[in-house]
């Protein structure tokens, strides 16, 4: 039967097609955004002619829900329209239209699903350590069931895989594969798994990096365990002392100093097996990245850990535990394990990977870090028959905006705009002094000469040794550093020598107080790194003051008129000390912290004036 399609489009027709053979009660499929179609009853063409009445129209002819498509464009709806004839017709229908091309695109389930999927695609084991294992995940994610047949590795010396290597693959299953490596994998790891499939596409997983050793040695705690802090200032300073400093380094890096002692505990009968694998091990691994044991942080197990655990109840604050860090479950240097960190809190550490072995309470946990030997040698000694002592100093491998979770914050008051350092030497240390003032000397040594004098006041550089006796102070002292940002910021500290001592009374709306004469009046005169002081009470509270004008009582004592009202009633019995607040800098970029043990440490500042206008 033959029909023809009109479209008629505000009152204006349009034939579509003519003289079309279509089969009785070929059924169409139809779109209108307003109108109606004549001639067609259910999707049904009952009539000789269809008529679309509409001011916007799209009609799509699907024969047998193949699909095919016969279209038109009304009033700017671009359709491309083709239509094959029916089973049992011959030749193709076509139409004169409105051509237009384009692209398929894909919708979410063609992109998602129908495919073998490897989660994540590739495995970077830069900077992992020996003994290191990681997971990855095989998801089928056709609707039907699919069979593996093989992993096959390729280029891949001492690199494992277990999991489900052969079998069905149930429709839209996933399963997990754990990748190790083992002592003897390469230095440089550049290979691949293939996962082969007999009725599906072969998908690779690329396993690369550059390998880290691990150094499972102790530190010998008859020495020092030193680690030090490493930042980077400019500083340029003006002819009478004034500075510009600027910061040169984001974060500080690190270095490590510990001592091995090649010993074995059952009485030395392994000391010939051990002091050979160090050797080689130092020979082979020069070059090479390490994972080193931080012991400053290392904590014991308080109860034992099973095989196949994920958690482990330790302490974590103020420490070097960090997410996607390194972490050694240690027993001796034969015996231990590295995993890495997934997630932490301060009671407990989450691993990447399950424990591979059992361990005994008693055993360490110790964070560790990627580092290099710093020096082209290694210095050690013979203590005894058999027994050798090595220090090594390792260069930890920067990374970018790393996070170092044992530096903590340091919590003070700020004074006139900087930060101020309240904490006392210790005396362990003798603290140094060093006063200077520069001069430019003019001598053509020919007769008199000139000393032009570079800085209007001395400047003082000291060093002062601080005991710091557990963690939390640790932490702090390094927050410290970094808070000021090595050379870069000033701070403010007490000289601590009890130089004003008050002996006077007053209200607390005064702001004039005699102090024992100390020549202020005469020489300092409100020198701009002489002018703040800090008085302390009795009970240990203090006031931050700038003296504003000074003078001679005549009877020993000194007169200054502080910029504000002491604030409280007080006598000279009042204030347990007084001492100058000056403005300094440190004048070192690098902070040696040095364990007695891993909870007792000492550092020590070089403390400089910061000269002020």
């Amino acid at each position: 039967m033959q029909h023809n399609v009109i479209a008629k489009v505000n009152g204006r027709s349009r034939v579509v097609a003519a003289a079309m053979d279509l089969p009785s009660g070929f059924p169409f499929q139809t779109y209108l955004t307003n109108g109606t179609i004549a001639g067609l009853v259910n999707g049904t063409i009952t009539a000789s002619t269809l008529v679309i009445n509409a001011t916007d129209a799209h009609l799509n002819i699907s024969p047998n829900l193949r699909s095919y498509a016969f279209d038109y464009s009304v009033k700017g709806y671009i359709v491309n329209p083709s239509y094959k004839a029916a089973t049992g017709t011959t030749g193709l229908i076509t139409f004169s239209t409105l051509s237009r091309t384009g692209k398929y695109v894909p919708s979410y389930p063609d992109v998602f699903y129908n495919r073998i999927w490897l989660i994540p695609t590739s495995i970077n084991v830069d900077g992992a350590p020996q003994q290191y294992s990681t997971t990855a995940v095989v998801w089928n994610s056709y609707f039907s069931d699919k069979t593996i047949v093989s992993v096959s590795p390729n280029n891949l010396t001492g690199v494992n895989i277990s999991g489900f290597l052969t079998g069905a693959f149930k429709s839209l299953e996933s399963k997990t594969y754990t990748i190790s490596l083992t002592s003897s994998v390469s230095a440089v790891v550049n290979g691949f798994y293939q996962f082969n499939f007999s009725d599906a596409e072969d998908p690779i997983l690329p396993v690369t990096g550059t390998i880290s050793l691990a150094f499972p040695y102790k530190h010998n705690w008859s020495t020092d365990y030193i680690e030090t802090y490493s930042l980077k200032s400019g500083i340029i300073e003006s002819h009478n002392g004034i500075e510009q400093t600027f910061k040169l380094s984001a974060n500080p890096r690190r270095s490590l100093s510990m001592d091995v002692l090649l010993a074995d505990n059952t009485g030395y009968a392994d000391i010939s097996a051990i002091r050979a694998k160090f050797y080689n091990s130092m020979a082979y691994g020069k070059s090479k990245s390490w994972i080193v044991p931080l012991w400053a942080d290392a904590q014991i197990l308080q109860s034992s850990l099973a095989a196949g655990s994920l958690t482990i109840n330790t302490a974590t604050t103020n420490l070097d535990f960090k997410v996607g860090g390194y972490i050694y479950i240690y027993k001796n240097y034969n015996n231990y394990e590295i995993s890495t960190i997934s997630s932490l809190t301060p009671t407990s550490i989450t691993l990447s990977a399950a424990t591979q072995k059992t361990w005994d309470s008693g055993s360490y946990v110790i964070p560790a870090v990627q580092a290099r030997l710093q020096d082209d040698s290694i210095k050690g000694s013979i203590i005894n028959y058999g027994i050798e002592s090595f220090n090594l100093i390792w260069a930890v491998i920067p990374k970018d905006n790393e996070q170092i979770n044992k530096i903590g914050t340091f919590s003070t008051v700020t004074y006139n705009g900087y930060p101020v350092f309240l904490w006392k030497h210790n005396f362990i240390e003798d603290p140094s002094v060093e006063v200077y003032s520069p001069n430019r000397l003019l001598d053509f040594e020919v007769g008199n000469f000139i000393l032009d004098p570079r800085y209007n006041f001395n400047r003082v550089r000291s060093t002062f040794s601080y005991l710091l006796k557990n963690k939390s102070e640790i932490s702090s002292a390094l927050g410290f550093f970094t808070l000021v940002s090595g050379k870069q910021k000033p701070f403010w500290m007490p000289t601590y020598s009890n130089e004003i001592q008050v002996t006077s009374s007053g209200s607390s709306s005064s702001n004039i107080i005699n102090i024992k004469d100390i020549g202020y009046s005469s020489f300092i005169k409100q020198n701009p790194n002489q002018r703040d002081i800090i008085l302390i009470k009795t009970d240990g509270t203090y006031i931050l003051r700038r003296i504003v004008a000074s003078s001679g009582n005549g009877d020993g004592t000194e007169k200054l008129t502080l910029d504000q009202e002491v604030g409280f009633n007080w006598t000279s019995a009042t204030f347990r000390e007084g001492h100058f607040l000056k403005l300094v800098r440190l004048d070192q970029d690098s902070l040696e912290v040095t364990y007695a043990t891993n909870t007792i440490a000492n550092i020590s500042f070089v403390i400089v004036d910061s000269m002020q206008a």
